[in-house]
């Protein structure tokens, strides 16, 4: 929250200087509203603790789809076309709370390594908060038309899902169907990434410009938390590390020179991430532990320059 209170400080002071400055600014600022979905699951796993490659359980939760809200502010060059610049922004999505699909609970509890448990239930997201910040980048242009962005990312998501009512299956009850009603497991992820971006921006026929960024980098740290409510019992990961990769693509619409509207397509994706699992306040894990998250996004948004 402190980054985020600092970069809007220094929205504030940008928009001062243009009004004290006795020569026009090379650069504004914009404010963005949007709206969009993220289609796709978060990933819960339990490993053996002597053997991290040996899953005990699994557990996909989905958001198919999460309807979200967002908003941006970004400073940069009005026409970086010109020549070469710098920028920052922070993004700000909200997740709508709402049913988003279903949970899945697999377990893998024989020597053998065998499957032996299933479960699903209805899945709700219950809150969903995810903020980007690129503190400074650079654009350039290499011909005239078209734009290269290097900026670093670091980004914070936080997620809440509850699952209820549904089904089990086992199979030392060759597979019956069991229907279960009522709360089942609560469970939460909270992540911090680090990540490095490069785009690409091309204008075209004066009103339409397209885009496609791409981000690499690696997970900080992930703080999960599950509680099982019919067992009265609560697991928390401590995670690191993994891959982490972005794509993005945007298409805009400008009508007029201080608007845009731009439709945005893409996806986040996860992977690798390992830790190790407490249960309730013992300080010794019983497990290894892991997340992932796989999730599209998709977006329109309204961009207005000052």
């Amino acid at each position: 929250m402190k980054t985020i209170s600092g970069f809007i400080i220094l929205v504030i002071m940008f928009c001062m200087s243009f009004r004290l400055s006795a020569e026009p600014s090379p650069y504004t600022v914009s404010l963005a509203v949007s709206a969009g979905a993220l289609v796709g699951q978060s990933e819960e796993i339990v490993y053996k603790l002597s053997n991290s490659d040996t899953y005990l359980s699994q557990l996909l939760w989905d958001m198919k789809p999460l309807a979200y809200i967002g908003t941006e502010f970004a400073i940069s060059r009005k026409k970086p076309l010109e020549k070469w610049g710098v920028f920052s922004t922070i993004s700000l999505k909200f997740g709508i709370p709402m049913e988003t699909g279903v949970m899945e609970d697999r377990d893998w509890d024989s020597p053998d390594n065998r499957l032996t448990n299933f479960s699903s239930h209805d899945n709700y997201t219950q809150k969903a908060f995810l903020c980007d910040i690129s503190p400074i980048g650079v654009s350039f242009p290499i011909v005239s038309s078209v734009l290269i962005r290097v900026y670093p990312v670091f980004s914070y998501m936080y997620f809440s899902w509850a699952s209820r009512d549904g089904y089990l299956q086992y199979e030392r009850y060759d597979w019956e169907t069991m229907p279960v009603s009522g709360p089942m497991i609560n469970y939460s992820q909270s992540w911090m990434l680090a990540s490095q971006g490069i785009g690409l921006w091309v204008p075209f026929l004066k009103v339409l410009s397209a885009g496609i960024d791409f981000q690499i980098g690696s997970v900080l740290s992930c703080t999960a938390l599950d509680e099982h409510i019919s067992r009265n019992v609560r697991f928390k990961d401590r995670i690191s590390g993994g891959c982490f990769f972005e794509a993005k693509g945007v298409f805009t619409f400008s009508p007029i020179s201080w608007l845009d509207i731009t439709l945005s397509a893409g996806g986040r994706y996860i992977t690798g991430s390992r830790g190790v699992s407490y249960m309730n306040d013992d300080p010794t894990p019983v497990s290894g532990a892991g997340a992932g998250y796989s999730v599209a996004d998709i977006g329109l948004s309204v961009k207005a320059r000052f």
